[in-house]
């Protein structure tokens, strides 16, 4: 049999949104974009990719999965994932984003472009449940349910090469 394998999403990657809020994060960066270019400033945009940690917002339809599973595992209560379990995301602390962020405020820095900001790591769905059920001592079953989620992708995380040489 032949293996597939992931491959990093760098900021050259065509944009193709399938949800509303992919197409609204596309446009949110066009404008940055476009305004900086148009008043001949410096401008980044910046593609955070899935953050976690403290303060995290637990009403937020965004919130992700951490959270999420966070709050189920000290529930006790069943965590169901899409699919296999074995899709991927690229999780990064919230401590890593602030700093990525603040360097980018260096006047120092020019050019109007986007860069990735992530852990550079490609982390499972299944992986993250189970260590959260193991973090939280809990009792919490975690379920496989098969289903899709139409727009989501199957695997990602960001290529960081832009964002190391150029903060």
């Amino acid at each position: 049999g032949k293996f597939v394998s992931s491959i990093s999403t760098k900021e050259s990657t065509p944009l193709n949104p399938l949800s509303y809020y992919a197409l609204t994060k596309q446009v949110q960066e066009q404008i940055i974009l476009m305004y900086a270019k148009v008043l001949n400033i410096s401008g980044i945009a910046l593609r955070y990719q899935n953050v976690y940690g403290p303060g995290q917002s637990l009403l937020n339809p965004y919130m992700g999965i951490i959270a999420i599973f966070s709050t189920l595992a000290r529930n006790n209560d069943e965590i169901r994932i899409f699919e296999d379990g074995l899709e991927s995301r690229d999780f990064v602390y919230i401590d890593d984003v602030i700093d990525a962020t603040s360097k980018c405020i260096d006047p120092s820095i020019e050019g109007v472009f986007s860069l990735n900001v992530g852990s550079g790591i490609s982390t499972s769905v299944i992986e993250v449940a189970n260590e959260i059920v193991t973090y939280f001592d809990s009792n919490s079953k975690i379920l496989t349910t098969g289903e899709f989620r139409t727009g989501d992708i199957r695997h990602n995380y960001a290529d960081l090469k832009n964002i190391l040489n150029k903060i």
